[in-house]
């Protein structure tokens, strides 16, 4: 059985790699991923196991430039939780090589099937700390809108009310051409807000009012670098709780 995979070419959304076995095994799995890699930037590389093949575990995820190491995750992740690792290429040339390396421990006679697919991310991801107003929901913390992973959200432990509140201070300015503020659970219209508008500052002090909130997203666009964003909710959304999400930082 042949455990390699090609290399996607061209077109970011094909597979870096792929196997599929029902044995009791381990793969050790290394892809030349050079024509996939085409900018700096952050690249996510998910594991997307099939609907019933996702046995086994990887680990020893490492992506290599020029073969020297870029980054490493050690920690055994099982596929069924469909890991998503996080990658930082700071020093794109056009005549770079880049290589993935991994293993796959199998260790049952259960199938694993999974396609991996390594992308960059259009957005920026500054660091951020996000306050508000609501009670969490501890199984979906504040903290879910610090990762920028789309897979985590908020959920609050309380309906929304007038007065309320979310803030997002950036530890650093931050330049940006628009910024999308989405509300509600990820690709499900549940929970959002339905009253209410973002602002913005520059300073982190003094706010300028951005778009009113329209089926649950708003969306700001600073003329300076930017310093915080607040979501001001004016009414309920008549459900028990409210959810949001990772901001869209477009450069």
């Amino acid at each position: 059985m042949n455990m390699r995979a090609s290399p996607a070419v061209k077109a970011e959304k094909l597979p870096v790699a792929n196997w599929n076995t029902s044995k009791a095994e381990v793969l050790t799995i290394s892809e030349n991923i050079t024509e996939h890699v085409d900018r700096k930037g952050i690249w996510y590389l998910t594991f997307n196991p099939t609907d019933d093949g996702a046995n086994g575990t990887i680990k020893n995820v490492s992506l290599f430039e020029n073969d020297k190491l870029i980054r490493t995750y050690a920690d055994e992740k099982a596929l069924k939780s469909k890991p998503r690792l996080r990658f930082l290429i700071e020093n794109y040339n056009e005549k770079n090589t880049y290589r993935l390396d991994f293993t796959v421990e199998n260790k049952e006679e259960k199938k694993s099937a999974t396609n991996v697919k390594f992308n960059c991310t259009p957005y920026q991801e500054p660091e951020v700390k996000v306050t508000s107003s609501m009670a969490e929901n501890p199984k979906f913390p504040i903290a879910n809108l610090e990762d920028y992973n789309e897979e985590t959200y908020l959920r609050t432990d309380v309906a929304c009310k007038d007065g309320d509140w979310i803030l997002y201070t950036f530890t650093n300015p931050v330049v940006s051409s628009k910024i999308d503020v989405l509300t509600g659970i990820p690709h499900h219209p549940r929970f959002i807000i339905n009253n209410g508008y973002v602002e913005f500052s520059y300073n982190g002090t003094d706010f300028i009012k951005g778009d009113n909130f329209d089926y649950g997203n708003a969306s700001i666009y600073p003329k300076q670098p930017i310093k915080a964003v607040r979501i001001q909710i004016t009414g309920t959304n008549n459900e028990p709780l409210m959810a949001g999400q990772d901001l869209k930082i477009n450069p």
